[in-house]
Protein backbone atom coordinates (compact mmCIF):
# COMPACT_ATOMS: atom_id res chain seq x y z
CA UNK A 1 0.00 0.00 0.00
CA UNK A 2 1.11 3.57 -0.53
CA UNK A 3 0.93 6.31 2.08
CA UNK A 4 1.96 9.98 2.06
CA UNK A 5 4.40 11.16 4.74
CA UNK A 6 5.11 14.70 5.86
CA UNK A 7 8.21 14.24 8.05
CA UNK A 8 8.62 17.86 9.10
CA UNK A 9 11.89 19.73 9.15
CA UNK A 10 13.40 18.08 12.24
CA UNK A 11 12.78 14.43 11.37
CA UNK A 12 15.20 12.81 8.93
CA UNK A 13 13.56 9.85 7.17
CA UNK A 14 14.53 7.38 4.48
CA UNK A 15 12.49 5.67 1.79
CA UNK A 16 10.30 8.54 0.57
CA UNK A 17 9.98 9.24 -3.14
CA UNK A 18 10.12 12.78 -4.55
CA UNK A 19 6.43 13.32 -3.73
CA UNK A 20 6.74 12.12 -0.11
CA UNK A 21 5.12 8.74 -0.74
CA UNK A 22 6.33 5.39 0.54
CA UNK A 23 5.16 1.87 -0.24
CA UNK A 24 4.72 -0.28 2.86
CA UNK A 25 3.08 -3.59 3.81
CA UNK A 26 -0.62 -3.77 4.71
CA UNK A 27 -1.63 -3.14 8.36
CA UNK A 28 1.67 -1.44 9.23
CA UNK A 29 1.56 0.46 12.53
CA UNK A 30 2.97 3.94 12.96
CA UNK A 31 5.62 2.49 15.28
CA UNK A 32 6.66 0.08 12.51
CA UNK A 33 6.66 2.93 9.97
CA UNK A 34 9.23 4.80 12.08
CA UNK A 35 11.47 1.72 11.93
CA UNK A 36 10.99 1.25 8.16
CA UNK A 37 11.85 4.91 7.58
CA UNK A 38 14.95 4.60 9.80
CA UNK A 39 13.95 7.43 12.10
CA UNK A 40 16.66 7.58 14.81
CA UNK A 41 15.70 5.50 17.86
CA UNK A 42 16.26 8.38 20.29
CA UNK A 43 13.83 10.61 18.36
CA UNK A 44 10.96 8.09 18.10
CA UNK A 45 9.46 8.70 21.58
CA UNK A 46 9.52 12.48 21.01
CA UNK A 47 7.58 12.49 17.73
CA UNK A 48 3.90 13.45 17.74
CA UNK A 49 2.04 11.75 14.88
CA UNK A 50 -1.05 12.88 13.01
CA UNK A 51 -2.87 10.69 10.49
CA UNK A 52 -5.31 12.36 8.11
CA UNK A 53 -5.34 15.47 10.31
CA UNK A 54 -6.07 13.65 13.59
CA UNK A 55 -3.73 12.88 16.49
CA UNK A 56 -2.77 9.20 16.34
CA UNK A 57 -1.25 6.58 18.62
CA UNK A 58 1.94 4.89 17.51
CA UNK A 59 0.05 1.56 17.72
CA UNK A 60 -2.58 2.67 15.17
CA UNK A 61 -2.57 0.74 11.89
CA UNK A 62 -2.19 2.63 8.64
CA UNK A 63 -4.40 2.22 5.59
CA UNK A 64 -3.93 2.79 1.86
CA UNK A 65 -3.86 6.51 1.06
CA UNK A 66 -3.31 7.73 4.64
CA UNK A 67 -1.43 11.01 5.10
CA UNK A 68 0.98 10.83 8.04
CA UNK A 69 2.58 13.94 9.59
CA UNK A 70 5.42 13.90 12.11
CA UNK A 71 5.95 16.81 14.49
CA UNK A 72 8.48 17.49 17.22
CA UNK A 73 7.32 19.49 20.26
CA UNK A 74 9.59 22.48 20.86
CA UNK A 75 10.11 24.64 23.89
CA UNK A 76 11.78 27.95 24.24
CA UNK A 77 11.99 30.85 26.49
Amino acid sequence: MIIKVYPGSMVKCEGLDDDGNIEVKESLTIKQLLVVMKVPVLMRPLIVVWVNGKNASKNDKLQQGDAVSFMMPLAGG
